[in-house]
């Protein structure tokens, strides 16, 4: 894994993927599916694996070449095996994990460095003194910022241009980079072939990482959050909707609707629903609450929850489940199946 590159370029590199000198690396190493390091695939397992489970990357301490080296090819393997998986959830995290990382790594270098950085990213970000930045607008827009502090509305714009703090444009920068990473791992998932010549260590490895996020899933809340409802008995199309929620994945109007509904009629209360959508982007108590509130108590019994044929029609069912129509007559058969068999009367011994 030799490069070109000084100690201190490969440093950068392992920092900004985006970099020129991790491009370098990644040129000079020769890197291939094929021939790429088991090394090199266990470091993008464990960069992944942060990403599952929120655990922060700290910026590299490494001075060895071979180990930044090592680093910076982790990168470009992780967004293999995430191809590979191809769940949106996992490239939420996965850019992140990035964002949170570049943007941690950006706070360490000194505000003379910051723009440096910036301009690796395409992003032009003029000194104005005293700590500020003036940033064109178009780059402020590439950002993928969810706090409302953060949005366009709160910032100080004037000519075609947002003035920002040291913080503000770092937080910029890692918003950025984890953006085009989501969009470059969709794009590359969308293609209909693209795992078609991913080796097998590789698919090894996103096999787990695929494992690792459903549990995590799965474990987002605690069985007695369900109240007297069995979450295992769940059908698949419900199972899902709970993941991609659990996950705080923007799940469109029909799934939530859908699966409110779904909960309302197996017998979970409004707080208990209402409990899980805490985890979706820019939730509201109050107006979730109201919503909730709206479906369950129409007529008295709330809304139906829609037919599988309707679950079809909106896109929302992910399994062939035989003899099914509903998946309410899911839930119940399974909880049915499950349900501890009654004790048998047996007549009363007497004595002699």
């Amino acid at each position: 894994m030799a490069s070109k590159l000084s100690a201190e370029e490969l440093r950068h590199a392992a920092k900004y993927y985006f970099s020129p000198a991790a491009k370098a690396v990644v040129r000079d190493s020769g890197f291939t599916l094929d021939t790429a390091p088991d090394s090199v695939v266990q470091a993008a397992k464990s960069m992944l694996s942060d990403a599952v489970s929120g655990t922060k990357r700290k910026p590299v301490s490494a001075m060895h070449p071979d180990v930044l080296a090592e680093e910076v090819l982790a990168f470009p393997a992780a967004k293999i095996i995430s191809s590979a998986i191809g769940r949106q959830e996992l490239f939420r995290k996965f850019s992140g994990l990035i964002a949170d990382y570049v943007s941690e790594c950006i706070g360490k270098e000194g505000e003379a460095g910051i723009p440096d950085v910036a301009a690796e990213l395409g992003i032009s970000a003029e000194p104005q003194g005293n700590g500020f930045f003036l940033v064109a607008l178009k780059d402020y827009l590439r950002s993928d910022f969810r706090e409302k502090s953060q949005k366009l509305v709160n910032q100080a714009v004037s000519s075609g241009s947002v003035t920002l703090s040291g913080e503000g444009l770092r937080h910029l920068i890692g918003s950025v980079a984890g953006r085009e990473l989501r969009e470059s791992l969709e794009q590359i998932s969308s293609r209909p072939s693209h795992a078609k010549n991913i080796p097998l260590r590789f698919m090894e490895a996103a096999k787990e990482i695929d494992a690792m996020l459903s549990a995590t899933a799965l474990t987002k809340f605690s069985r007695s959050d369900f109240g007297k409802a069995a979450p295992e008995a769940f059908p698949p199309c419900m199972s899902k909707l709970q993941s991609d929620l659990a996950s705080g994945l923007n799940v469109g109007h029909t799934g939530r609707f859908a699966f409110a509904v779904f909960l309302n009629a197996i017998g979970m209360d409004v707080d208990s629903i209402v409990a899980m959508y805490r985890s979706t982007p820019n939730f509201s108590e109050k107006v979730t609450r109201y919503q909730v509130m709206g479906l369950v108590k129409r007529g008295g019994e709330g809304y139906a929850c829609p037919s599988c044929d309707k679950m079809r029609t909106y896109a929302l069912c992910v399994a062939d489940c035989p003899n099914t129509v509903n998946p309410v007559q899911f839930y119940r058969r399974e909880v049915f199946k499950n349900a501890p068999a009654p004790a048998k009367n047996r007549p009363e011994k007497r004595g002699f």
